[in-house]
């Protein structure tokens, strides 16, 4: 009987757990694999926030150039030649402006999101009537190390543009 209770009271005292050095592998583990989709998650947001912020500045050309090919007039314009779309470089701030005979009238001002910026001045003028662009360039737009790239054409197209690692 006496040994009986000597094995239970050993089974009692035998503790079942982990190791120290079994602990500190699985948390160096976990832990690389967390920072290893921390780093995946900020690339991707970084990846989005600058197409999204192209994709809002296609926004504004689209909208200036169907402005001039309607030939949308705002008040006090007088004779509308087009619609200019304009950033300046490093700077957020897009300005879209009627181009009159009684001067430039600002229609809208926006900034894009998430601190994208221009690789350089970006000013395209969409002409009225006969249509066509004045200034047609290529657009960089920058975020980090990453750019988005697209093109209006002398011929009013806008390009789906691309994305740049």
């Amino acid at each position: 009987m006496q040994k009986h209770i000597n094995l239970q009271i050993r089974k009692i005292n035998k503790i079942n757990g982990f190791s120290l050095i079994e602990l500190m592998i699985s948390i160096t583990i976990l832990m690389l694999i967390v920072g290893g989709g921390l780093a995946s998650y900020i690339t991707f947001n970084e990846k989005q926030q600058l197409s999204g912020a192209a994709k809002e500045l296609q926004t504004y050309f689209r909208s200036a150039q169907s402005r001039a090919r309607s030939g949308d007039v705002p008040p006090a314009c007088g004779t509308l030649s087009g619609y200019n779309v304009q950033m300046f470089q490093d700077d957020s701030t897009v300005t879209t402006r009627a181009v009159c005979s009684s001067g430039n009238i600002i229609t809208s001002e926006h900034s894009l999101t998430g601190g994208v910026t221009p690789s350089t001045n970006i000013d395209v003028t969409f002409n009225v009537l006969k249509g066509g662009v004045t200034g047609a360039q290529n657009i960089t737009l920058s975020l980090g190390s990453r750019s988005y790239t697209f093109k209006v054409t002398a011929g009013g197209e806008i390009n789906q543009g691309v994305l740049n690692e």
